[in-house]
């Protein structure tokens, strides 16, 4: 405007219409970051709210497989909706501790079910070799052997072919 020679009431008239322009435009700007700062914080919160109720599941032995599923619904939630940067990392770095936690915890258990399919196999090929060798000719005692031995099967663990074999 310096270039332009104008007359001084004009120029004042320009000056004040810029001037509510501006005014116009940074009231539009607060207002999309206020829009934004509520929207990110009540996003964050449902998120948090979410983990936190993960987290005391997972130290609480609860369904895994759900468990996963929460955490995945919550990383499908947080893709299209707003955050602020370091709520967002700090979402997501929570949400692969817990996916972390629950392989971890799913690792516990696998190896503790095999281990007691491992040993009520042993026990049960222990008592089936007493069986073989016990010299009974008694068919009642040896049936009877046998029910108990099955009985104690009902409602252990064991592998699906460890199992078949017995």
């Amino acid at each position: 405007m310096k270039k332009y020679m104008l007359p001084k009431k004009e120029r004042e008239e320009l000056y004040s219409r810029m001037q509510k322009a501006w005014e116009i435009i940074n009231k539009r700007f607060k207002d999309n970051k206020d829009i934004f700062e509520k929207e990110s914080l009540d996003n964050y919160k449902k998120v948090r709210l979410q983990l936190n109720s993960v987290k005391s599941d997972i130290s609480k032995y609860a369904d895994l497989k759900n468990l996963s599923q929460t955490l995945k619904d919550q990383q499908a939630f947080m893709k299209g909706k707003k955050f602020k940067k370091e709520n967002r990392t700090e979402l997501f770095n929570e949400i692969n501790y817990l996916f972390s936690q629950i392989f971890k915890l799913r690792d516990e258990m696998q190896r503790d079910y095999e281990r007691d399919c491992e040993n009520n196999k042993i026990y049960v090929l222990d008592k089936l070799n007493g069986f073989y060798i016990s010299e009974t000719i008694n068919f009642k005692e040896k049936r009877n052997y046998l029910k108990e031995t099955q009985q104690w099967m009902k409602g252990k663990k064991f592998k699906k072919d460890d199992r078949e074999y017995i």
